[in-house]
């Protein structure tokens, strides 16, 4: 039988890391269980949600990311990019991290991968 290395495979650490899939306009496009639990956490620690149902940290962090990638599609820099943030307080912390994916040929094909991980 072949290990899990061979075959392609690589688990994640034993703190879970969710996934978050957006648009280039911040609208979910995917969100895996651990995921749709972390920011769960967070709507609990916030107390409510922000306009796009995200919590209002997660919109706030999504806002910034936009401001740089209007700055860097003015600057025609289209390469891709990440941004690091630290969300919630302890013990509910969480840390954010997006990597950024800007199209040339049309905004509506930039995506945005978030991780979510409990600091």
């Amino acid at each position: 039988m072949a290990s899990n290395m061979s075959q392609g495979y690589v688990p994640f650490p034993a703190s879970k890391v969710g996934l978050l899939v957006l648009s280039s306009s911040s609208r979910v496009l995917h969100l895996d269980e651990q995921a749709s639990q972390l920011l769960g956490d967070l709507h609990r620690q916030e107390q409510r949600a922000g306009a796009t149902g995200l919590p209002p940290s997660v919109e706030t962090f999504c806002s910034e990311i936009q401001d740089v990638l209007s700055d860097r599609e003015e600057a025609d820099d289209w390469r891709p990019f990440e941004v690091t943030r630290s969300v919630g307080q302890s013990p509910q912390a969480m840390m954010l991290r997006a990597f950024v994916f800007p199209s040339r040929s049309s905004a509506a094909q930039t995506r945005i991968l978030v991780t979510l991980q409990k600091a």
